[in-house]
């Protein structure tokens, strides 16, 4: 008896430190409940009430089957002097007429809160996006800060032009893969088609991924042993747990870093890998996320070979398959 008088005690004294923690964590994974949390702890003579002046979305007609770069554009005001708290964010909705594919599709984009210490501002970001499966697509927008999210603003309808020529773009082996601009540590854009005639080498990596760090290691090695012969190497940086892009300092310091020479570039959001992962709609929620993850591109701008992961074994495999397309001609076969 005098056991069991223990024990009861012990196991109430565990669950009441771990159950609140538990409940904690569960609801802090929420938005909506992070915003809750936070209405206890407001300082004194703020008035959380922000709204939607302004927002916008360019540009609003899209080729199909291609990446294109859009800027979103919203325009808040609030009557605080300044924005407080880490999780301020801004809330897209995409509603597709194409439904059951894409029906409705959430994408929370995070700011810093010191850039909005004043009553009004705009937030601005731009993501590359892929077109495709549907005709169109409403986008609705929230700005969560203080505590409180606004009232939504849109629909902002965004049109895919079914009639957009060229070839045929794809992520799959043999097809030719998607052109993209994306931008180095110094604002320098990077398109993959002007690089045709060359072999590419694609390197998706997120600054919070230890194989990535891996093959960080080695990747300037393999760069300089086959420039001269018309390797060309970039690394695709994103974050795979935060909706931050990477910013020209976090491009600087991983080049510095891995002592790298060739390109660092920031892929805003993902949505080039999300592109090359799996071809379909970058704002599809996804099921599978694998970094680093490489491709190669032969000389005439057709992908050759992709694998994710690293290890020795895969690696060397990797440089024969580069040897091997640095010895093909421009016509691939």
């Amino acid at each position: 008896m005098r056991w069991n008088l223990r024990t009861a005690i012990l196991v109430s004294i565990i669950t009441s430190i771990l159950l609140p923690a538990a409940i904690s964590a569960q609801s802090s994974a929420d938005p909506r409940a992070r915003d809750e949390e936070r209405q206890a702890v407001k300082p004194p003579g703020y008035d959380e009430t922000i709204k939607i002046i302004g927002f916008d979305i360019e540009p609003k007609v899209l080729p199909t089957n291609r990446i294109t770069n859009i800027t979103f554009t919203v325009r808040w005001q609030s009557p605080t002097t300044k924005l407080f708290g880490a999780d301020n964010y801004a809330s897209f909705n995409f509603v597709s007429n194409n439904w059951p594919k894409i029906k409705s599709n959430s994408k929370a984009y995070w700011f810093d809160s010191a850039k909005f210490n004043k009553k009004q501002g705009t937030f601005k970001m731009t993501v590359p996006y892929h077109a495709e499966l549907w005709t169109y697509l409403d986008v609705y927008c929230t700005f969560h800060a203080n505590g409180n999210g606004s009232p939504e603003a849109g629909p902002v309808r965004l049109v895919r032009d079914t009639q957009s020529g060229g070839e045929k773009q794809g992520h799959r082996v043999k097809q030719l893969g998607y052109d993209f601009v994306l931008y180095d540590k110094k604002g320098k854009p990077f398109r993959l088609s002007d690089h045709r005639g060359k072999v590419v080498l694609i390197d998706f990596s997120s600054a919070l991924c230890g194989f990535c760090l891996q093959e960080a290691e080695v990747l300037e090695d393999l760069y300089q042993r086959y420039k001269d012969d018309g390797l060309v190497v970039i690394t695709a940086l994103h974050y795979n747990f935060d909706a931050r892009t990477p910013e020209k300092k976090d491009l600087r310091a991983w080049a510095r870093k891995y002592k790298a020479t060739f390109p660092i570039l920031s892929d805003p959001q993902k949505g080039v890998y999300e592109a090359y992962r799996k071809g379909k709609n970058y704002f599809r929620d996804f099921t599978a996320y694998a970094v680093p993850y490489n491709f190669l591109i032969g000389r005439a701008g057709k992908i050759r070979y992709r694998k994710s992961g690293f290890d020795q074994r895969l690696f060397d495999k990797l440089e024969n398959k580069i040897i091997q397309l640095l010895a093909e001609e421009v016509e691939e076969q």
